[in-house]
């Protein structure tokens, strides 16, 4: 029989050996499990060396791709780089062909410049010798008598100085009035020219003191594109400019006569409408219908009426509206139009020298279009002006104007008066150009008004620049 302790003992010996053994076994797992990671440590090191490279790769991978970015936005920009040159070589060939073009256009204009410039001094010359010659031995035109019967006003603020386009308009205005035996009162002479207004006020306070003249007869008149004919040629023995100018001015039988001209309008820009020039009369003798502000002649009394009324009908009208048309458009600088209305209205004792036979006018149309397009209101239809077609001037001008001496007519026709207002100014000028070769008087006038200091030192440097053709060396 087995004793009870040694069955205890052996049941623990075998609980423990099975402890033991399980314990054994777990050590190998451990033992096992441990060798594995170091294994799979290995490998991981393995793995991370491994690793490492590919990284690099990729990363250079990367700098390849960017590389290669690089190296398409390069061939971009040198491609662009490339066109620009192109573009701007191109422009540079353009630029310096159009240089050498121009370079030679300059030169051009340069050569003309210095033909123009000894052609201008030798007109100057040649025009400085002939005005010499006639104010010294010129035609002498014979003074008229006085006719005292006659008064001439004009309106020219600081007229003594006045020089257009080289005459001395004013001074050519009064020396021809005096040779007519006239007496001339510039009433604006030490004004300053502020609008047609100022003319109108001092024409109508000088012809309050005469109001109670019944004998005299007035000449109201531009003075700076005006000048008077010389009329001895039509002169009886002991006439005298009254005798004609009131020989001319009764045939009229009216209280006023008013220049004419052969185009409707005023201010120098402005036309008339249809209507406006069909108020005024045909004349199936002369185109010359339209009122033209620029002279007219009666007694004082009628003329003070007639200003006064064109003063108070303007002022209505442009005092509130400067700018209207009808005043002459910006400032207000035109008086014609109301004029226009004062006839239209006083027909019964006004009428227009149509004829021209007291006031001659250069401006010139023609029947024909005007090649610009533009349509001027004329008597006729198509019309165009010809007085300002310098082309042409041989025939508009040479063929119907003929200065003898210092008389200008236009065919047989003498007027007392020439204008040049608008663009018959190149007429105006032309004919004092020849009267200026002609008349004693009036090349005084504009020898006078020169500045010869400067005519001598345009003649001291063609003198200077002149090339004698001698050869210094033969004795």
């Amino acid at each position: 029989m087995v004793p009870k302790n040694a069955e205890t003992c052996s049941t623990l010996d075998v609980e423990q050996m099975e402890q033991m053994q399980a314990l054994e076994q777990r050590e190998q797992q451990v033992s096992y499990m441990f060798g594995h990671l170091k294994e799979m440590q290995a490998h991981c090191e393995e793995m991370e060396r491994l690793a490492q490279p590919c990284s690099e790769l990729i990363d250079l991978q990367h700098e390849v791709e960017q590389l290669s970015k690089s190296r398409d936005q390069m061939l971009e920009v040198r491609r662009s780089a490339s066109e620009y040159y192109e573009q701007v070589k191109h422009e540079a060939d353009s630029f310096y062909a159009m240089y050498d073009v121009n370079l030679k256009k300059l030169k051009q204009v340069q050569e003309n410049i210095e033909r123009a410039r000894l052609g201008v001094a030798s007109q100057l010359i040649f025009f400085f010798v002939d005005i010499q010659e006639t104010a010294t031995r010129g035609y002498i035109v014979q003074s008229l008598k006085p006719s005292p019967d006659i008064i001439v006003i004009t309106c020219v603020s600081g007229g003594e100085n006045l020089n257009v386009m080289d005459f001395p308009v004013f001074k050519i205005f009064r020396i021809t009035a005096q040779k007519n035996g006239l007496e001339v009162f510039n009433v604006c002479e030490n004004d300053i020219w502020t609008g047609t207004h100022l003319r109108l006020r001092k024409y109508r306070e000088k012809l309050e003191e005469y109001l109670d003249d019944d004998k005299t007869l007035f000449m109201i008149s531009d003075g700076s594109d005006v000048f008077f004919n010389d009329i001895t040629p039509i002169l009886k023995e002991n006439e005298t400019f009254s005798t004609i100018l009131r020989r001319r001015f009764d045939k009229f039988n009216k209280d006023i006569v008013i220049s004419s001209e052969r185009l409707c309008g005023w201010g120098g820009a402005f036309l008339c409408s249809r209507e406006e020039a069909n108020r005024f009369p045909d004349d199936p003798e002369t185109s010359s219908k339209f009122l033209n502000a620029g002279g007219y002649v009666g007694k004082a009394i009628h003329l003070h009426a007639m200003i006064t009324e064109v003063t108070r009908i303007r002022k209505s009208q442009c005092d509130h509206d400067p700018d209207d048309r009808y005043c002459g458009g910006p400032g207000g600088e035109a008086d014609q139009y109301f004029f226009m209305k004062y006839y239209w209205n006083h027909q019964d004792t006004v009428t227009l020298d149509t004829k021209h036979t007291i006031f001659g006018n250069f401006l010139e149309v023609g029947q024909h279009p005007c090649l610009n397009g533009w349509k001027p209101r004329c008597a006729f239809e198509p019309c165009c002006t010809e007085s300002d077609v310098i082309h042409d001037f041989n025939v508009t001008y040479n063929q119907r104007y003929f200065t003898e001496m210092c008389t200008v007519r236009r065919h047989d026709n003498i007027p007392l008066t020439w204008h040049g207002n608008g663009v018959g100014k190149w007429f105006f000028f032309i004919s004092l150009e020849r009267m200026v070769k002609n008349c004693k008087h009036i090349a005084y006038e504009m020898w006078s008004m020169m500045n010869l200091q400067n005519m001598y030192n345009v003649i001291d440097q063609l003198e200077k620049n002149q090339h004698r053709r001698w050869d210094d060396s033969q004795k």
